[in-house]
């Protein structure tokens, strides 16, 4: 098939770097005419701009101020995802609607002048990422959506946040093959392992940042004052940051029944929902408007069947952003809900329950896996698997926990699922997964399969 050359825009891929770029124009035929990176460690090419040194000169023409004006209405959206960011310190809403504008420009001015197709690492959920999504979006651009999977080697793809999870508009580009999935709830994942709360230390940020001081230096804009004001402001943080973390923790405390309560709770029918842990992808990019993941809770607690209850179990990796005195109060009145403590067993509870319930939650694969229902409330990558469930109004929970999962018919629709995933890691920390992994053998892997995906290069069932 002749492949014409294809101008595009890349967001990511800081751990591959101008080898996977080149591998890119190469092989795909593209023109990488904007490598866009979000680490302050990518390294300094010409094509590449730091998120934070964008260029924001104003667009004047007729067509940027009604895209600005059509992608206004997603701004709550993008602070959710930006504040990622500031966990450690409470920002004004006008910092984030300063970056928002900003960001817009930059979007603009990078994707406007004859992009063809922009092309993103992982689900949009930076904040800047989704501002260029957006931008893309409008110029009808198409966006091709790169997203790591659990598996071994493997990623999934979209052309939308909107199809992600269905997959509707996905072809196949690897061979379907019978996959044996084990009937247990357990799954062992690499990113939990000895989870705990994400403290980060006044010391440690001066670590992580010392780099970025030199290279700030070397550049002729430091001065004595802007060093000043920075550590003090950041005291300030930190500070504010400690006080807000023994508030949340006091929270927990006072509402966490205990394992004698817990015990009794376990033998009254019941639904598991388990936390995610935020601000993250699986809730600002995939979860909608159940980002608030409160409101979610509270749909299903005005649901619940007599007699039922919710079993709540906080993410151990929690802090206090987005667990404010307010999310506590939404809590107190749900008396139906039920705080576990976070040393609570995950797979016990998913044994126990009715059914999981989550907004995209790895818990509710590992309940069809083990032959338990999930209730989704945002699109999971496993959305349409067998014995899952969409959020609706009056959706029906006692028909939900009825339901038998044919294991048979789970594995031919993970077979499936998988015939449209991507061969590679896009995602670095899911490098440790792949036995013998390789930095080269892995950039030919991605670009073998997004030549496929951008010129429909289907592969046929064995």
């Amino acid at each position: 098939m002749s492949r014409k050359n294809i101008r595009a825009v890349v967001l990511g891929f800081e751990d591959l770097e101008q080898d996977l770029l080149n591998e890119f124009e190469r092989e795909c035929n593209l023109t990488v005419t904007k490598w866009i990176t979000f680490e302050p460690w990518a390294s300094e090419i010409n094509r590449c701009t730091r998120i934070h040194q964008l260029s924001y000169d104003i667009p004047k023409d007729p067509t940027f101020l009604a895209i600005y004006d059509s992608i206004y209405a997603n701004i709550f959206q993008f602070i959710d995802m930006f504040t990622r960011h500031y966990k450690t310190d409470a920002r004004l809403p006008h910092y984030y609607l300063d970056a928002f504008n900003m960001f817009s420009y930059s979007a603009y001015k990078d994707l406007a002048p004859n992009t063809e197709v922009v092309l993103f690492s992982n689900i949009p959920h930076e904040g800047a990422d989704f501002i260029y999504y957006l931008v893309a979006k409008e110029l009808n651009i198409p966006t091709i959506l790169f997203h790591q999977s659990l598996f071994e080697n493997r990623f999934f793809y979209s052309f939308s946040l909107e199809d992600f999870g269905y997959f509707s508009k996905s072809h196949s580009i690897s061979e379907k093959q019978p996959y044996l999935i084990e009937r247990t709830h357990q799954t062992e994942l690499f990113y939990m392992k000895k989870a705990e709360p994400q403290k980060k230390h006044f010391a440690q940020w001066i670590v992580n940042n010392f780099g970025l001081f030199l290279r700030f230096v070397k550049s002729g804009q430091w001065r004595p004052h802007r060093l000043e004001r920075g550590i003090l402001r950041e005291i300030g943080y930190r500070i504010s940051f400690l006080s807000r973390e023994k508030d949340y923790n006091n929270s927990i405390q006072n509402i966490m029944i205990t394992q004698d309560q817990m015990v009794e709770y376990t033998n009254l029918p019941y639904i598991y929902f388990p936390l995610h842990l935020q601000p993250e992808l699986t809730t600002s990019a995939l979860g909608d408007i159940f980002a608030d993941q409160m409101l979610a809770l509270e749909r299903l607690s005005s649901l619940l069947p007599n007699g039922w209850k919710i079993l709540l179990k906080e993410n151990p990796k929690q802090t206090s952003c987005q667990r404010g005195e307010l999310f506590f109060q939404r809590l107190g009145t749900l008396h139906n809900v039920a705080l576990v403590p976070t040393s609570a067993d995950t797979f016990e509870l998913i044994s126990k329950s009715k059914f999981v319930a989550t907004i995209t939650g790895t818990a509710g694969w590992e309940a069809i896996k083990g032959g338990k229902p999930a209730l989704v409330f945002g699109r999971p990558w496993y959305l349409t698997l067998a014995g899952v469930f969409r959020y609706a109004p009056a959706i029906d929970l006692e028909a939900i926990s009825e339901y038998k999962i044919d294991h048979e018919a789970l594995q031919q629709s993970f077979a499936e699922l998988m015939s449209k995933t991507g061969c590679g890691v896009v995602d670095p920390a899911y490098s440790i997964v792949v036995k013998n992994y390789n930095r080269d053998t892995n950039i030919k892997n991605i670009c073998h399969s997004l030549c496929k995906i951008l010129y429909l290069e289907t592969t046929k069932p064995a």
